[in-house]
């Protein structure tokens, strides 16, 4: 009885540290991907705009327009304006992906601000997640230059 538990106390433990090896690993090259996929320049096509009775994502125009520029290095340049109304989303000057979901968009002053962040069919959508988020709804859906 005692060889079995013993025997069954090992084959546990290192199911456990298989377990925990595996998943590491597949969220490290899952961030690399993110962020391959991420990278390069991306122009505004459209914003989500919420100001009361129902919503829509408009096309571009004028006033909104520009492109986010995302580097390999993590460093961001950008000329859309800023979705919460604040001038233009050139103050954001690096990016981090924090999870499969997650993007971290870091001003100069160190404050930041999350997105949730999918590219489908060559389109990028960014939705703001915290810490500040919009009212009523807004977001960005920008395709990548060149496509």
């Amino acid at each position: 009885m005692k060889t079995l538990t013993t025997v069954l106390f090992a084959t546990l433990l290192g199911c456990t540290f298989y377990a925990c090896k595996k998943t590491g690993s597949a969220t490290l090259t899952n961030t690399l991907t993110d962020t391959l996929s991420l990278s390069g320049k991306w122009t505004l096509a459209q914003y989500y705009s919420n100001p009361g009775g129902g919503g829509a994502w408009l096309q571009a125009n004028d006033r909104m327009n520009g492109y986010m520029q995302f580097d390999t290095n993590g460093k961001l340049q950008s000329t859309v304006p800023d979705i919460m109304g604040n001038g233009t989303s050139a103050v954001y000057t690096t990016y981090a992906i924090t999870d499969s979901v997650t993007v971290k968009f870091t001003r100069t002053d160190n404050s930041f601000e999350n997105f949730t962040y999918s590219i489908k069919s060559g389109t990028l959508q960014l939705i703001p997640k915290g810490p500040i988020l919009c009212f009523e709804g807004c977001g960005f859906r920008l395709t990548k230059a060149g496509n």
